[in-house]
């Protein structure tokens, strides 16, 4: 079954990570609410002009209604984003989901709930945790990197431009699915040049690579390479 995503907030970080969302064509289910009726019409007026068969993706509503959260499908959501402007309003919202989620029966809850908030001040992140907010992503982060590790957390996520050239230092998590899964790294057969920087495992353990360093579900992989290649690198891993 596909992951359904509510995002909240059509702002500044809100309508770009909405595009993003929409540009990669994902298995995501998405719907957006915000409470600018020129926001949400703006939205379905550039989703129509993509693809004139779809249907409204946007919503008008306030998201500290619970009625409006209910209507958009809290019950089945797997992921709710936080990108309204502030981390105040953003504050609120996980305030009124939790509330909400506390109130419902246990067949009502029907999914697991994962709540991702944009940050605006890295300094309210412990609030953030009190509200059982799960992820926390800066406001400066990469867009796209933010909707890798929303919908796709085992796609390369850019952790640094290499200044002067068009190389980037990437990380990759290994999936269950992978088909690199008990390969030596070197075994892995890639046509374009990579250099690998070290490994993670799923313990958290950190170590250089070496010729018989094993890959294993969880392991999460640094190393350089082209941006050029970023949207090649998952036929590998």
């Amino acid at each position: 079954m596909n992951d359904y995503v509510i995002l909240v907030g059509l702002g500044e970080v809100g309508i770009n990570i909405f595009r993003e969302f929409f540009i990669v064509e994902n298995d995501v289910e998405l719907t957006a609410i915000d409470n600018s009726y020129n926001r949400v019409n703006e939205v379905n007026d550039y989703v129509k002009s993509k693809n004139p068969q779809s249907v409204d993706l946007c919503v008008y509503g306030d998201p500290l209604d619970h009625n409006a959260l209910i209507n958009v499908g809290l019950k089945r959501c797997n992921k709710l984003i936080l990108a309204l402007d502030q981390d105040a309003d953003n504050l609120a919202v996980a305030q009124t989901v939790k509330r909400l989620m506390e109130n419902l029966s246990e067949d009502e809850k029907k999914h697991n709930l994962e709540i991702i908030s944009i940050v605006w001040n890295n300094e309210n992140k412990d609030l953030f945790s009190l509200l059982d907010v799960q992820k926390t992503l800066g406001v400066s982060d990469n867009i796209l990197n933010i909707v890798n590790q929303i919908s796709r957390p085992s796609f390369p996520i850019n952790i640094l431009d290499i200044e002067g050239t068009d190389n980037r230092i990437f990380t990759i998590k290994i999936s269950s699915e992978s088909k690199s899964i008990g390969k030596k790294v070197l075994e892995i057969r890639i046509p374009f040049k990579i250099i690998y920087l070290g490994i993670i495992d799923s313990f958290g353990n950190c170590e250089l690579l070496n010729s018989d360093t094993v890959l294993n579900d969880g392991d999460l992989l640094i190393f350089s390479t082209s941006k050029r290649h970023q949207n090649l690198l998952n036929r590998y891993f």
